[in-house]
């Protein structure tokens, strides 16, 4: 299920955008001056899965903001989804004609979670029983009575309610996520206990697991193995994500030296009393012999990593159906050659990914794929955007 079109109503300086349609291939750029409202766009798009606004989004004329988003959807996922429900007559060929449907968010207050509901009449009516339906269905009271003993007989299937429906769908939708600066960047070290039991509130965790999910290690293998193959076996794989990495991050260092990014598993000390003998693992982004810990590097070397270990490994998680990343102003603090490497992973990533990003930047747009632009453009006060 892929996300299609969206339409934003009053949220910040947006009036009404209107539906508009994403690019076909995954990645959209929204481009656009200052205060047009792009990064609007992109919080907006993110309010739609969290439900939740804050008052700075709200406009002074005191409607209230909307946002919809059209699923590209057919008619035999429907079915599936709602193989132990009878479906309202009609829906078939509204879907099948469509291959849509449009959902929408709503909000009364900047407190309470937005609702959603179908954007369309036409699709909501057919949950909505007809008066000549309700009529005919036989209550209790018609019901003949008898001196026999009633056969036992199954419950009946139920009819799927729009508030099912509206549910099961959004439950389907893709997964949404904003990508935030340096989130994922790579700590210098990194507990095992902290990965091994989830510590989301270690520092760097997000960063060591996506590095980790990419090389494709086993956190298991580091306690079951001597050290001389674990050895090995990490060399391998620093080698294998440092490949990788090299295809989106064609920058050298000085003349000769490209980057490289490496782990090493090693054992806190006797000094360290409380973490005696406790294995834990060193990050590296080399250059050359040079070891260098991540905290060490440039900000756009940092900021890149991040980005790569983020996209990379959620594009690798095959738990995750389809994804979509939200990214304002990817690569600011890059120069123009490496901000075209940021295309090269959007593109390595698009089969399982959909990216939206905004830009003021001539270099993360091609004239060849112009189809992905989507201008945005703030009209007069009196207009719509």
């Amino acid at each position: 299920m892929r996300l299609r079109a969206f339409k934003v109503k009053n949220f910040r300086s947006i009036k009404d955008t209107d539906w508009q349609n994403f690019s076909p291939d995954n990645i959209t750029a929204l481009i656009g001056q200052n205060e047009a409202g792009k990064t609007s766009i992109l919080e907006a798009l993110y309010s739609f899965p969290t439900a939740e606004i804050s008052e700075d989004v709200l406009r002074d004329d005191g409607s209230m903001p909307e946002v919809s988003c059209s699923f590209e959807v057919s008619w035999d996922e429907v079915k599936e989804l709602f193989k132990e429900k009878v479906l309202p007559k009609g829906l078939a060929k509204i879907i099948s004609d469509k291959k849509r449907i449009n959902l929408t968010r709503t909000w009364k207050d900047a407190e309470t979670e937005g609702d959603l509901s179908l954007e369309e009449q036409e699709l909501s009516a057919i949950f909505k029983p007809t008066e000549s339906e309700a009529t005919d269905k036989p209550t209790n009271e018609q019901s003949p009575k008898t001196d026999t003993v009633p056969v036992e007989q199954k419950e009946p299937i139920k009819e799927v309610t729009e508030e099912e429906f509206i549910n099961a769908i959004f439950d389907k939708s893709p997964e949404f996520e904003f990508f935030e600066d340096f989130a994922s960047l790579l700590p210098d070290t990194i507990d095992l206990e902290d990965l091994q039991n989830k510590n989301t509130k270690a520092e760097g965790y997000k960063g060591a697991e996506n590095l980790l999910a990419i090389a494709g290690l086993d956190l298991s293998f580091l306690q079951t193995k001597e050290r001389r193959i674990i050895e090995n076996h990490i060399g391998e794989l620093n080698k294998n994500v440092t490949t990788d990495f090299q295809e989106f991050w064609r920058q050298k260092i000085g003349k000769t030296n490209k980057i490289a990014l490496e782990f090493e598993l090693k054992h806190h000390t006797k000094e360290e009393t409380a973490k005696a003998g406790k294995p834990y693992l060193v990050f590296w982004i080399k250059d050359g012999q040079k070891k260098l810990y991540p905290k060490q590097r440039s900000k756009g070397v940092r900021w890149f990593t991040s980005f790569y270990l983020q996209l990379k490994a959620s594009s690798l998680d095959k738990s995750k159906h389809d994804q979509i990343f939200l990214i304002d102003e990817p690569g600011g603090s890059l120069h123009a050659r490496a901000q075209e490497d940021v295309l090269k992973v959007f593109e390595e990533i698009k089969s399982n990914v959909q990216v939206i990003y905004t830009t003021h930047s001539p270099y993360l747009i091609k004239l060849e794929t112009i189809y992905r632009l989507l201008a945005v453009q703030r009209a007069d006060e009196e207009d719509d955007k």
